[in-house]
C-alpha cells in the first residue's frame, strides 16, 4: 500500500501584481465629505484563518515631514483595528530588510508590545526580534529553521534616525518620559538626563526638534 505523498507547506505568493492608483485619483473627485485613504501596504496577520493583527508596512525612506502618525488614514485604520479587537501596529522596514520600526497605534497594540517587554509606543528590532514577535502575537515560538534564515543587524543608526525624526514631538517626549529620562533646554540645546540611561537613538527622537521642545516643555495654554 502506498502513502500520502508529502505536502511541503509553501507560503502563498502575491497574486495580482499590481495596484490600480488611478482609482485614488479618481475617487478624490467625488468631493471632499467622501474621503477615502489609498495605504501603502496592509497586511492581515492571522493564524488558521482567525485575524491577529492589522499592520501597515512602510520603507523607511517613505517618510516625510509632519506628523503623519496622527493622519486620519491610520486613526481610520486604528479603530477598525479596535472595533475588532485587534492591534493596528505602523511598521516601517529597511531597504534590505534587516531592521524595522514597530508603532502602536491603538491599546491592543501598546498591550501586545508590553507583553513582549517592549515599550508600548514605538520600538526598534532587527528580523530577527521582529519575526519572532510575529510568532509570540500568534501565540506560538518562532521555528529553529525559520530563526537560522533571519538576519541579526547592527541598526544603521543614518537610516533609524532618519525614520526617528519623523516621530511626533508629543509621541517623543512620551516615550523619554516613560523610560525615566528628563529633557530640558540649556544655553539652546537639548539636554537629556540621566546620561546613563540615555541613547544614541533617544536623541535622534528630538534632534533639530528644539522649538517644539520648548513649546511642550512651555505650553502657551
Amino acid at each position: 500500500m502506498m502513502g500520502k505523498p508529502v505536502v511541503e507547506k509553501k507560503v502563498r505568493e502575491e497574486r495580482t501584481g499590481w495596484r490600480d492608483l488611478r482609482f485614488s485619483q479618481h475617487h478624490r473627485s467625488w468631493g471632499f465629505d467622501c474621503p477615502a485613504q489609498d495605504v501603502d501596504f496592509i497586511l492581515i496577520e492571522y493564524d488558521h484563518g482567525k485575524a491577529v493583527a492589522l499592520i501597515e508596512y512602510k520603507n523607511y525612506k517613505s517618510t516625510t515631514s509632519g506628523t503623519f502618525l496622527e493622519s486620519t488614514g491610520h486613526k481610520a485604520l486604528a479603530e477598525l483595528a479596535t472595533s475588532s479587537k485587534r492591534p493596528a501596529f505602523l511598521v516601517w522596514y529597511s531597504d534590505n530588510f534587516d531592521w524595522y520600526i514597530i508603532h502602536s497605534l491603538n491599546k491592543f497594540a501598546e498591550n501586545q508590545l508590553l507583553q513582549s517587554n517592549y515599550h508600548p509606543r514605538f520600538q526598534y528590532m532587527d528580523e530577527s526580534e521582529y519575526v519572532t514577535f510575529l510568532y509570540s502575537i500568534r501565540g506560538r515560538s518562532c521555528p529553529l529553521d525559520v530563526k537560522l534564515r533571519l538576519q541579526k543587524c547592527c541598526r544603521p543608526p543614518e537610516e533609524v534616525n532618519e525614520v526617528l525624526q519623523h516621530i511626533s514631538t508629543n509621541d517623543a517626549m512620551k516615550y523619554l518620559e516613560a523610560k525615566g529620562i528628563t529633557v530640558d533646554i540649556n544655553d539652546n540645546e537639548i539636554v537629556m538626563m540621566p546620561e546613563d540611561k540615555v541613547t544614541k537613538y533617544d536623541r535622534a527622537l528630538l534632534h533639530g526638534k528644539i522649538d517644539s521642545v520648548y513649546l511642550y516643555l512651555n505650553p502657551l495654554f
